[in-house]
């Protein structure tokens, strides 16, 4: 958020800095005239990625300038010319031509960097005065705090996007995008304002019970946020899917859900918290849906997505019988 602030304000101009306060944090901008010689500098897999450079702060302090990538290029050059002005070999055409404009943020020089910025001055033959002149800082240039400036429109465009993710999400809310299942249920009833009261009526009636609310009429859970909703008395098919979360081969975690398969061959799932709590409510549909299969085998599920019609045919429209068999539970 510093970055980002700096980002949106204007720099303090160079010229207006009064160097002998507390200048740490200043952001500023302003031509730099002359580059003397550079203390130090970063390398990343033996390639110079940045350098540190004594420049004139103003008439009396001399400070450090910071410089990596890019920026580099310009600050060698005017090193280079203000080194051919000090030598008498310009006439000061070549410094001019290489002055150039800086932003960046005053920061304290660390102190890895401090100690080449004392051997380069020879610290310890410095009277007093002289170190005063020498001022512990550096400008970073094209810094914004402890970002540089296109880190900084890196991590503003990522908070845009997140921010209007995050608005997406919230406008699917607010429109019931996470009940379509029970607003297109409303929609398609004879009499949706009749269904939506009674709907109503269910979930303040109905108590959720580790993650399910059902009755003889209306069965209702969720998944990752979307709300899964059914006819009781529709469900043909019912059974556990595990899902085996493993961490290099190894098994490190677990989680349920409640698969219901409905008499016009569309299935939801129900996240469910424990094993236990799933073996329960299948046991509580098996007593509210007497016609449903439950259980789980790859059979039926290739019959259910293929010949829903034969599938149905084994239970839900055969003349009732004595209490089914279950079969095996889906794990992945």
């Amino acid at each position: 958020m510093p970055s980002l602030s700096n980002a949106g304000t204007e720099p303090t101009p160079w010229e207006e800095v009064d160097f002998s306060g507390d200048i740490e944090g200043l952001y500023i901008s302003g031509t730099v005239y002359g580059i003397y010689d550079w203390y130090c500098e970063e390398y990343e897999d033996d390639k110079t990625v940045a350098r540190e450079y004594f420049t004139d702060a103003d008439n009396y302090y001399y400070i450090g300038l910071r410089a990596e990538h890019g920026d580099m290029k310009a600050a060698d050059a005017l090193m280079e010319a203000t080194s051919a002005y000090l030598e008498g070999e310009d006439d000061g055409t070549l410094l001019m031509e290489a002055q150039y404009e800086v932003k960046g943020i005053i920061k304290k020089i660390p102190s890895d960097s401090m100690k080449f910025y004392r051997e380069y001055l020879d610290w310890d033959t410095l009277d007093e005065e002289s170190r005063e002149m020498f001022l512990p800082y550096y400008i970073d240039v094209n810094n914004l705090g402890d970002y540089d400036t296109t880190d900084g429109i890196i991590f503003l465009t990522v908070a845009i996007i997140l921010f209007l993710i995050g608005l997406l999400f919230l406008v699917w809310a607010l429109t019931g995008r996470y009940q379509k299942t029970i607003n297109n249920y409303i929609k398609n009833s004879m009499n949706p304002e009749y269904t939506r009261d009674k709907i109503e009526n269910f979930l303040q009636v109905v108590p959720e019970v580790n993650g399910l609310r059902c009755n003889q009429e209306f069965i209702c859970g969720s998944n990752n946020g979307t709300t899964i909703f059914g006819e009781t008395q529709k469900i043909v098919w019912a059974y556990k899917h595990t899902v085996n979360h493993r961490y290099y081969f190894i098994t490190v975690s677990k989680s349920y859900a409640i698969v219901l398969g409905f008499l016009d061959g569309t299935t939801q799932s129900a996240a469910i918290k424990k094993e236990e709590m799933v073996d329960a409510h299948l046991q509580t549909l098996q007593q509210l849906c007497p016609k449903a299969i439950i259980g789980y085998s790859v059979d039926l599920e290739k019959m259910f997505r293929k010949n829903l019609n034969e599938f149905l045919r084994l239970r839900y429209y055969a003349p009732e019988t004595t209490e089914q068999n279950r079969t095996d539970d889906t794990t992945v």
